[in-house]
């Protein structure tokens, strides 16, 4: 087995077309089909159905799982690179978030890895594509806000992040209320928030009761503001966010009784590497705790 066979599995699985994978790979179409052949061979296990369509694959059984294992090879080929150069390169440690998380929360943590012995591979993902980068070793580190059991990965709460009311003054008036109740769920601007968001909203509105639009970025949601009697719940780093960049003039908050709640989430096996990042990232959250933009569970 060699870097060549697998790299070949693996870009055919991507393309969908051994034509295609082959013209990516700069390599005639029946080497690729001889390096595929190659790899069944030692492994003794039949990994594509031939005959798929026109230069087309499908997967077998033992294709589909086996392709966890093609990835844990590329990455552990990675890490030996790194460990050959480590006196020579930057380390490369890839980590996973949601879009809120990274862009309104971790930048200043970011900014610290610019330069130093460790390179950042920053990502955002949603939390169950979050879960399958970890378990086929495409990141290394990830944070997320619905966890997911898997005996392969290790789940930690981390923190606990305040979530509030924003509506743009300019187009909603809810200065007078007393009670989450007499907000209409209709005027909701939504964005997915996780389980806490979920049983919170289920104390004040029917599950019939649908939002005006579900969007799946603050950009859209601060946008969507724009519209009568619209509303929406933000983390308060967005809020902090457009402080800093006086771009909150227009914008009221209301606080109530609800937090975000962040996981963090890697291989049971991390390298010692990671696990300083991991470090060094709970130390740069207490200093959060500290300004009372977070709650520490760790």
């Amino acid at each position: 087995m060699n870097i060549f066979q697998i790299e070949a599995f693996l870009k055919t699985i991507e393309l969908g077309n051994m034509t295609k994978a082959a013209e990516c790979l700069f390599i005639s179409q029946s080497t690729l089909s001889e390096r595929i052949s190659k790899l069944e061979k030692e492994l003794n296990k039949t990994l594509f159905t031939r005959g798929y369509g026109y230069n087309g694959v499908k997967l077998t059984a033992d294709g589909e799982e086996f392709i966890i294992y093609a990835k844990k090879y590329l990455s552990v080929l990675d890490d030996i690179k790194d460990w050959s150069h480590k006196d020579k390169v930057r380390t490369n440690i890839r980590i996973s978030g949601p879009y809120t998380t990274n862009t309104y929360f971790l930048d200043e943590f970011f900014k610290k890895y610019l330069d130093g012995p460790i390179k950042l591979d920053i990502s955002s993902h949603w939390n169950h594509t979050i879960y399958n980068m970890i378990s086929t070793y495409e990141i290394d580190l990830g944070l997320v806000s619905r966890p997911y059991a898997s005996p392969y990965i290790k789940t930690s709460p981390l923190f606990l992040e305040p979530l509030v009311i924003i509506y743009n003054k300019d187009f909603s008036d809810y200065s007078h209320i007393n009670s989450i109740s007499e907000i209409k769920k209709e005027d909701e601007i939504h964005l997915d928030w996780g389980p806490d968001y979920d049983l919170w909203s289920q104390r004040f509105w029917n599950q019939t009761e649908v939002p005006k639009i579900t969007v799946d970025s603050p950009e859209l949601l601060i946008s969507f503001l724009r519209s009568k009697n619209s509303w929406a719940i933000v983390p308060t780093c967005i809020i902090n966010y457009l402080k800093m960049r006086g771009a909150d003039s227009d914008l009221i908050t209301k606080n109530i009784n609800l937090t975000r709640k962040m996981y963090l989430v890697s291989q049971r096996d991390s390298s010692e590497l990671v696990n300083e990042l991991k470090f060094d990232l709970i130390d740069f959250l207490r200093e959060k705790e500290k300004n009372q933009l977070c709650k520490m569970l760790i």
